[in-house]
């Protein structure tokens, strides 16, 4: 501890307080969305697999959210909604040529950059073993 801080210093943690991915477990089921319909005169360009949105409020993925969502999915153990996220980029790659900013189709216009990096990155979201392939992390 810096000689400047005292055990006073520092935050209480509260005993009963759970965990990052506790806390993100319990939320995933708020934030999960079932494959989507056609339905006319919306901009929703629906999605073949179910997916997590990155609030409550949206009916929509965003790229980057997605991406850091899958990491938190993996963490939480999700692997099935993982593979879900990486198979709709997939379906978007297939049906507009790229994975837009969101599966709406204003978004459809401009790709963001690294758009096939995502799938990529799958195998590096799997939890790490300690000691295997190098040590872990």
């Amino acid at each position: 501890m810096p000689a400047d801080l005292s055990e006073d210093d520092l935050p209480q943690v509260d005993p009963e307080a759970v965990s990052m991915a506790e806390h993100l477990g319990r939320h995933w089921r708020v934030l999960f969305r079932k494959p989507d319909l056609v339905r006319p005169h919306d901009t929703l360009v629906p999605l073949p697999a179910p997916y997590v949105v990155p609030g409550g409020r949206f009916r929509e993925v965003y790229y980057w959210d997605t991406y850091f969502t899958m990491r938190g999915l993996a963490v939480s153990g999700r692997m099935d909604l993982v593979r879900s996220l990486i198979a709709n980029a997939a379906h978007l790659i297939a049906a507009v040529g790229h994975v837009p900013n969101g599966n709406r189709t204003y978004y459809l216009h401009a790709a963001p950059r690294l758009a096939d990096a995502r799938p990529g990155r799958a195998a590096l979201l799997r939890p790490r073993r300690r000691g295997a392939g190098g040590g872990g992390r």
